[in-house]
């Protein structure tokens, strides 16, 4: 339930970003990537490494887009 307004230049964002939006964690093997998005709304938020996007601290301190 992910949404965007497009589709193709949030893949091409996705597919370059090397570091997690939030803790700047660079993206591994073991460190993937996940795309954050609002589990109300579908909206797309971040681009995160599995631990932020498991652990939502990260909201207490970065404004939600």
């Amino acid at each position: 339930g992910l949404i965007h307004d497009n589709m193709n230049e949030l893949y091409k964002h996705y597919l370059e970003t090397t570091e997690c939006n939030v803790c700047k964690t660079e993206f591994t093997d073991t460190n993937v990537k996940c795309m954050d998005h609002d589990h109300d709304t579908g909206l797309f938020r971040y681009i995160l490494c599995n631990k932020c996007n498991v652990y939502d601290n990260w909201k207490k301190i970065i404004p939600q887009i």
